[in-house]
């Protein structure tokens, strides 16, 4: 951070939150106090008027103008930093605070308060399942991939191969679906477009070998098709849900093709075309009994065969527990 960068941020910093120490603003910009302390006595020489009363602060909240946000608005912004995968240990994260100082320090007093009890009355607590999803220098080297058209070489541990194995791939798109970081890419080894999962990617390093994404390539439709993350040939899935479920799956849209068909005895048809049909048994497992795989014939098939091996799971246990 250059130091007219850094000198900005300590003024949004005691805007937003009076009363910070010295180590507390030497955190915050992640250098030393002494740092901070020549940094406040270069404010001082600038007539800055900042001055220490248990704590650092600014004489006067008007010293930034401030920004035309009510209340509401200023909320909704913390509270969508607050759940946004820029937390989800990439480099955007270290700049999330500083961009929350700065939007409390442009507000004025009154919608700063009124922002202030809005957020101890709600919140939100959307953890990712994947809360570090991939290092930092591996995000910021893909990235660099990607804005500069160059080839990158990976260490992958794809989890069908069981181990780590090299790869060089041609980033075309970084990614955030569900619950995860990912790459989008031309995959050399392979010869076809695929997905790597951040953190599962062991290191990575930036060639020399430039390429160019084809004209036909969209993100959107790579993912067309996808339930959730995964890709392959369009399947049609059919499913019946019990009436107990009918609610619960009309209430909410799971898939940009989904078709649903209410049927006399309060039960439900649900139609997909999803790519593959991995993704979408997940789903359909987590319904147990509750749901019936109508079609395909081969995930019909694949769930009996799960649901059986379920069955003499669970008789096993019973007799070793008999016995």
């Amino acid at each position: 951070m250059v130091r007219a960068e850094r000198l900005l941020k300590i003024l949004n910093l005691l805007h937003a939150s009076p009363n910070l120490r010295a180590r507390d603003l030497a955190r915050k910009c992640q250098v030393s106090e002494r740092t901070i302390y020549r940094d406040l006595n270069a404010l001082s020489t600038l007539h800055v008027p900042v001055y220490f009363e248990d704590g650092y602060k600014l004489h006067s909240r008007t010293f930034l103008p401030p920004l035309n946000l009510t209340g509401d608005e200023a909320l909704a912004l913390k509270l969508a930093a607050s759940v946004a995968p820029l937390n989800a240990g990439v480099p955007f994260s270290h700049v999330l605070e500083s961009a929350l100082a700065k939007l409390g320090a442009a507000l004025s007093p009154t919608v700063l308060q009124e922002a202030e009890q809005r957020d101890r009355q709600i919140s939100l607590d959307l953890r990712l399942a994947a809360p570090d999803s991939g290092p930092q220098m591996v995000f910021r080297i893909l990235e660099d991939g990607v804005s500069q058209r160059r080839m990158v070489c990976i260490s992958y541990a794809s989890p069908k191969e069981g181990r780590a194995s090299l790869r060089e791939v041609d980033p075309y798109h970084l990614t955030f679906r569900r619950h995860a970081w990912y790459l989008v890419g031309y995959c050399h080894r392979l010869k076809r477009i695929l997905t790597f999962r951040l953190d599962r990617i062991k290191s990575v390093s930036l060639t020399d070998k430039g390429f160019q994404i084809p004209k036909e390539f969209s993100l959107e439709k790579y993912f067309e098709k996808s339930w959730e993350v995964f890709t392959g040939p369009a399947v049609e899935v059919k499913a019946r849900f019990a009436p107990r479920l009918a609610s619960l799956i009309k209430g909410s849209r799971h898939h940009p093709t989904e078709r649903i068909e209410e049927c006399p005895d309060g039960s439900l048809i649900y139609t997909a075309t999803v790519a593959g049909t991995q993704e979408v048994s997940w789903w359909l497992l987590g319904f147990g009994a509750e749901v019936e795989v109508l079609e395909p014939p081969e995930l019909r098939e694949e769930m009996r065969r799960i649901a059986q091996g379920m069955a003499n799971l669970y008789e096993k246990g019973n007799a070793m527990t008999s016995g």
